[in-house]
């Protein structure tokens, strides 16, 4: 019988067994993942807020590995076009955030996870039932194995099997297509991200470790997408120009399909839904990830207050309680990303007009700005 079993071995499955291990080092915890996580390549960069390197430095992981590897974001430009961004965000001699390549991400904490105790693993298959009795959770594999746990995580994504289980979804289907890459460009990014709101989608360019390299995110109109003879080098390169230069190279792009997923119940008598598994956002805010992490971080807090009365971590009463403290947060990101994915990138020209100088007032006012950037630090508080 293990004290949690968590489904999942992504970044937010293993950021959870390494905070549950540091805050209960005698705690009796299993990782199951369908996936052998070592095979996987990620070619994407994730951006973190300051809430997410909160909690990566409490688990030793920010100053010792992840700092060197990732960027400062000093300034975010944000525009109706690319060929002007009214809107720039900046604090004093503070980052915004960081973006760091997956590739540098992925296996510190995948060696961190290897140093924890009491974790046992399970990979290579997939989860067929989860049973519900009162005092514990059976989950049974496709091969016929069954794990017992007190208190099961769903920590799988955002095509959990879990959630599938547990509970039901509301999907939010955006007709659009994610393409994400790295770029080689001519001129230094300066520590500078660019969020560009144009008609075929929103465009994103995030700096990387390397001044000459950044990440992109365009979440282009399924109508607009590019046919395979287009090079999407030579649209980036008309569309960055006047930011990063000529782009030298791209490597490599990936496709995908953007949909919101929405758990409508994201905790139950011994189960509870964290990260993309209880909902996953539309990309354009570069969120997706802080939000996990905020979970990770509130429920941590939640089952210590429960251990430390001697309570039960499976309990319903606790776990709703958990559940009902994110709400705001999750809304509020929620209801931010879907309005910007539909008509922050509208072809109507007043429409556009009336927003460029929403971002012109709204960079004139340091209330506004300074509140944009503590929401996205650390997220909106329940």
């Amino acid at each position: 019988m293990y004290d949690c079993v968590i489904i999942g071995q992504s970044y937010i499955g293993t950021l959870t067994a390494i905070s549950l291990h540091k805050a209960f080092p005698h705690l009796k915890l299993c990782i199951i993942d369908k996936h052998i996580p070592n095979t996987i390549q990620d070619h994407r960069a994730t951006a973190l807020s300051q809430s997410s390197i909160d909690l990566m430095d409490s688990l030793s992981l920010w100053e010792n590995d992840l700092k060197n590897a990732a960027s400062p974001i000093q300034e975010i430009h944000i525009g109706m076009n690319t060929d002007k961004a009214p809107l720039m965000l900046k604090q004093p001699n503070t980052p915004l955030g960081y973006n760091i390549a997956n590739s540098a991400l992925r296996p510190t904490l995948e060696k961190k996870l290897s140093e924890s105790t009491n974790v046992d693993y399970c990979h290579g298959h997939a989860i067929n039932t989860i049973t519900i009795a009162t005092t514990h959770a059976t989950v049974t594999l496709d091969n016929g194995t069954q794990i017992q746990g007190r208190l099961i995580i769903g920590a799988d994504g955002r095509h959990s099997k879990v959630r599938e289980i547990l509970s039901s979804t509301r999907v939010i289907d955006y007709h659009q297509t994610a393409l994400t890459g790295t770029l080689h460009h001519e001129i230094s990014h300066h520590h500078r991200a660019f969020e560009f709101f144009i008609p075929q989608g929103a465009l994103a360019f995030i700096p990387l470790k390397d001044p000459h390299t950044s990440t992109f995110v365009w979440s282009l109109k399924n109508t607009l997408l590019p046919s395979q003879e287009t090079s999407i080098e030579r649209l980036l390169s008309a569309l960055a120009h006047d930011y990063l230069g000529t782009l030298r190279h791209i490597t490599p792009v990936g496709q995908y399909p953007l949909k919101a997923f929405m758990a409508n119940q994201r905790a139950g008598h011994r189960w509870v839904l964290l990260g993309d598994a209880a909902n996953a956002i539309h990309p354009v805010a570069g969120q997706g990830m802080n939000l996990a992490i905020r979970d990770i971080t509130t429920l941590i807090r939640h089952l210590s207050t429960q251990f430390n009365i001697g309570l039960d971590l499976g309990s319903h009463t606790h776990l709703a309680r958990y559940a009902q403290s994110r709400q705001a947060d999750r809304y509020s990101l929620l209801g931010v990303t879907h309005a910007a994915a539909g008509w922050f990138t509208t072809p109507h020209r007043p429409t556009r007009s009336i927003l460029n100088k929403g971002m012109h007032l709204f960079h004139t006012h340091s209330f506004f700005s300074h509140l944009a950037i503590n929401s996205a630090s650390f997220g909106i508080q329940g």
